[in-house]
């Protein structure tokens, strides 16, 4: 069985449409808002900075780097 939480990393926005990276799949996977409001409350998934921390979610709901504002703004 894999390890809980799966580490998964927000790519960017598009059209009405976020992007996903998950491990080990080579292409961003799209979700829509509903979706993506989800998985961040969801304890399944665990959304990572480029860097290796935790960056938001259930409990990190602070933007801490330009790049990232830039990816919410959208």
């Amino acid at each position: 069985m894999k390890k809980l939480p799966v580490e998964v990393r927000l790519i960017g926005h598009k059209n009405k449409y976020y992007q996903i990276e998950f491990p080990n799949v080579a292409v961003p996977v799209e979700v829509n808002e509903e979706l993506y409001k989800k998985m961040l409350e969801s304890p399944v998934f665990k959304f990572i900075a480029s860097n290796g921390r935790a960056s938001i979610g259930k409990r990190h709901k602070t933007i801490k780097s330009r790049k990232q504002k830039r990816l919410y703004s959208s």
